[in-house]
């Protein structure tokens, strides 16, 4: 597949998760609305210029007379988006990670608080109901977590 390719790729993963038409520009807006706690997640700010950088050079391609994918961008520019598609589906993107450290020990802690009994993990996309990509998302990881076990006891 082409950067293009996996552009498409993830900005329709990006509107299924957010019911948006825009894709991985709501996933920067969004992004871009954390503010002063991003500083909290490592990486969030290269993320997000990464974000805005893969989103032009997509515009570019898409928009411009005469545009070749291979002026603006090479391979690693396609494993980078294939890499981020792959932290959404794992919950290790930037988003998932600030709702978990900004919003998830507040609302546990309410819960338990509540029920007086330690209450489950909220889900990451908490907004969104009918997404279908946390439990795919937790049996993925629990199938990379099995797979790593494997390795580590077979040597």
């Amino acid at each position: 597949m082409s950067f293009f390719q996996q552009y498409k790729r993830l900005d329709n993963l990006c509107k299924d998760l957010f019911h948006s038409d825009k894709g991985i520009s709501t996933y920067i807006e969004n992004m871009e609305k954390c503010g002063y706690n991003a500083w909290r997640i490592v990486g969030f700010d290269t993320d997000l210029q990464m974000l805005k950088r893969y989103r032009h050079i997509r515009n570019l391609i898409a928009h411009e007379d005469d545009a070749n994918e291979s002026d603006y961008c090479d391979k690693s520019d396609e494993e980078w988006i294939i890499y981020f598609h792959e932290r959404i589906i794992r919950c290790d993107d930037p988003l998932a990670l600030y709702r978990k450290t900004i919003y998830a020990p507040a609302e546990i802690s309410k819960a338990e608080k509540e029920t007086n009994k330690p209450s489950t993990p909220i889900p990451i996309y908490k907004d969104n109901p009918n997404s279908s990509i946390i439990p795919h998302a937790v049996a993925f990881g629990f199938l990379i977590a099995i797979v790593v076990l494997f390795c580590m006891f077979t040597k």
